[in-house]
């Protein structure tokens, strides 16, 4: 008996364990896939599904196999399973760069995945089923609920996830992580023999008062799963496209999402009597959060990521405990159980990542998923009646009254997203805009918060907001859209407001033009001629007559050179040289003046290999994705790579502003260890109205350029060792967690 009461914590280690080894190659291999693909935050998306679908498989295979053989033929042959993933051994990071596309981004990725981690993947996956499984026909006291070892196995990927950007990755290399992977996986075979069942006459037990799983009841469960993990990557979405796409802003959404399921799995389920109440307005605070959004209006960027997290925690407590309190009653059903929620959440992946990007222009599927999520809690309401929380309190209203109610509704939801802002901006053309928000936000909170107890009529409503919620910038901010475009690498907006065209890319705006008007061939925003860039290039303090750019925004850049200057633009995305081309004209003026303009598409650091050395005269660096850094343009060696096309007294500008990165000390470590001198100025306390707010880096070995940068134009100059930077970036090395404080 004692024996028994110690071997459970054998199979906590080991459920533990094989989901830590899981999650930490998540995060690992994603990293890896970065500098292949331009830093997209749509990578993370990209490889969720093929961990879902992976995922999806491991399950598929244990509850198959397992139902044909029996639980202790089959551990046999899990040993051969566990055995094959170390043919993989060592991860093979530097294939994944040098790897050549011929196929679309999405499809790359999962063919790279497939090739580096297919086989540990699966293994792992199957381990928490098959565990599960022994510890039901074992002589342990945990024997009648093995749903435990789930909590364990989600207690550990929480812990992989939060400690591989505080731990793994700023100490360790990606090898390094790699060696560290594989000899925890060894260790990961030795707890799986502990747990070896070793009686074959015990499986008869798991068979006992075994009935069949009903349709309604797999829907159910891949409906809570669906929901549930469509707002964690719609969430995702949301905070990467805006900071970075970087491991450690993945792995909050994760590690929130995995901490639901600790809290509801465990031996005790943790999942108090008001969550139902709350998880609706959250859910209203959320479509509030993104209407806001739409509206131009913008909260500090560590509020809005902390509203978020908290909506996240919140409806993911509301599916997954009640995922718990569906849950199969006899283990004969437990692999369907996972099956289903593995199936669920396959789709909600895919919907988020592949087809609603496809469909939509704007991040549509954050309300999507309230909307799936809502619906499963409908069902579960007309079918079950599990609890008075989640019931319809309409009584005995006849069917025909309800649906004149809900129509009723529909029109104010209607009315508050079209007709209301078209009225107020009619009545009062000089209104504030934040009275516009306010007078709009306020009655669809009201309305999304009468149906909070009525998980149909909210889906409704919810449906209804989604069909209209884009329309209403149309009436307000005194803006128009021009055009909308989403691709793999986030969502284009084009407007117009006050004589201006605005590119927005995210919720950040990337370069602007007058219409009309003497100013109109002035390069704006963080291109003024006030900036530092601008002070530099309008001056021509400097011999410019070859420059390479990479990141290319509106082309303002191009209104600096004239006819016998060359200016190659390297821009990862093929979609931005055509808005630029169109709907901006810079471009279009610089190629009338005789500038030999060219264009390369892809990633701008792999491209610039295939140039010569000694190239450039001038090299701009300026290549965000929204407000997210793409972090190997930043590393050692991407510099080293920058330089070496550059002339011996080349100059390298980089911008580096953000809003929630502190990148000065990143790229000062770099240039310490390159050697090279840098300077920095900023345009604060004297921005032009047609400037906003930049920081600018600028690097040359050429130490006469450095003090002409110095002395004339006020820049500052770290000639010296700074002391206290953090460590330097490199292709092995990122600490984007030390960036954001």
């Amino acid at each position: 008996m004692k024996h028994n009461k110690y071997k459970i914590w054998v199979y906590y280690s080991a459920s533990f364990l094989s989901a830590f080894l899981l999650f930490q190659i998540q995060p690992m291999i994603a990293k890896a896939l970065l500098p292949r693909f331009g830093g997209s935050n749509l990578v993370w998306g990209a490889c969720m599904v093929f961990f879902q679908g992976m995922l999806l498989s491991g399950y598929v295979y244990a509850h198959s196999v397992q139902r044909k053989l029996g639980v202790y033929k089959y551990a046999k042959l899990h040993w051969i399973l566990l055995f094959a993933p170390v043919l993989f051994f060592p991860f093979k990071f530097g294939s994944i760069i040098s790897s050549i596309s011929i196929y679309g981004e999405v499809f790359t990725i999962l063919k790279l995945l497939t090739l580096m981690i297919s086989l540990p993947f699966i293994t792992l996956s199957t381990t928490s089923l098959v565990l599960q499984r022994w510890l039901s026909i074992s002589k342990t006291s945990e024997s009648e609920n093995p749903y435990v070892l789930y909590s364990a196995s989600n207690l550990g990927s929480l812990i992989a996830l939060i400690t591989y950007p505080v731990l793994f990755e700023p100490f360790f290399t990606l090898k390094e992580q790699g060696n560290i992977w594989w000899s925890c996986y060894i260790f990961f075979i030795i707890l799986n023999l502990l747990c070896f069942p070793v009686n074959p006459d015990e499986q008869a037990k798991s068979s006992k008062n075994s009935t069949k799983t009903s349709p309604l009841s797999i829907f159910i469960w891949g409906g809570l799963s669906c929901g549930a993990c469509a707002i964690l990557l719609a969430t995702t979405n949301i905070i990467t496209f805006d900071v970075a796409s970087v491991p450690f802003l993945w792995v909050m959404p994760l590690s929130i999402y995995l901490l639901t399921f600790i809290l509801t799995f465990k031996k005790k389920c943790w999942y108090p009597k008001c969550i139902p109440l709350i998880a609706y307005w959250s859910m209203t605070v959320g479509t509030i959060l993104y209407f806001l959004s739409r509206l131009q209006s913008e909260l500090p960027v560590a509020v809005t990521i902390f509203l978020y997290l908290i909506i996240l925690f919140i409806v993911c407590l509301y599916c997954h405990g009640t995922l718990i309190s569906l849950r199969p009653k006899n283990t004969h059903s437990l692999t369907s159980f996972y099956v289903s929620i593995s199936f669920g959440g396959l789709i909600g992946t895919v919907l988020v990542s592949y087809i609603v990007p496809e469909l939509s222009t704007s991040p549509i599927e954050y309300l999507i998923a309230f909307f799936i999520i809502s619906s499963t809690f409908g069902i579960i309401d007309h079918f079950l009646k599990k609890t008075s929380s989640i019931s319809d309190i309409s009584g005995k209203i006849s069917y025909k009254k309800k649906i004149l109610i809900t129509s009723l509704w529909i029109i104010s939801v209607i009315f508050t997203l079209t007709f209301l802002p078209y009225f107020i901006v009619k009545i009062y053309p000089d209104i504030y805009l934040i009275t516009i928000q306010m007078l709009l936000a306020i009655p669809l909170c009201l309305i999304l918060r009468g149906m909070s107890r009525r998980p149909w009529k909210f889906a409704v409503i919810m449906l209804s907001v989604i069909f209209l919620i884009n329309q209403t910038p149309k009436y307000v901010a005194n803006m128009s859209n021009v055009i909308r475009v989403r691709n793999f690498y986030g969502i284009y907006t084009i407007f117009e407001r006050n004589n201006l065209r605005i590119l927005q890319h995210g919720t950040v705006h990337h370069g602007k033009q007058y219409i009309k008007g003497p100013k109109k061939e002035i390069p704006l925003s963080y291109y003024h001629p006030s900036t530092p860039a601008g002070e530099i290039l309008k001056k021509r303090f400097f011999e410019c007559n070859n420059v390479g750019m990479i990141g290319l925004g509106t082309g303002a850049m191009a209104a600096y050179f004239q006819k016998g200057n060359s200016f190659t633009i390297y821009e990862l995305d093929p979609d931005n040289i055509k808005i630029a081309k169109k709907y901006f004209s810079f471009l279009r003026d610089a190629e009338k003046r005789g500038v030999d303009l060219k264009y390369v598409s892809g990633d701008g650091r792999r491209s610039l290999k295939k140039e010569p050395d000694k190239l450039y005269d001038l090299l701009i660096i300026d290549a965000f994705s929204s407000d997210s850094i793409p972090v190997h343009l930043m590393t050692v060696e991407a510099i080293s790579e920058y330089f070496r096309v550059l002339k011996e007294d080349g100059l390298l500008l980089m911008h580096i502003s953000n809003k929630m990165l502190h990148l000065e000390p990143v790229v000062f470590s770099i240039a310490q260890v390159l050697n090279i001198p840098i300077g920095i100025k900023t345009n604060f306390g004297k921005v032009d109205e047609d400037a906003d707010l930049t920081v600018w880096v600028a690097l040359s070995k050429d130490v006469k350029k450095m003090n002409f940068l110095f002395e004339k134009l006020r820049w500052n100059i770290k000639n010296e060792n700074v002391p206290g930077l953090p460590r330097p970036w490199t292709d092995q090395y990122s600490n984007i967690f030390k960036a954001m404080f």
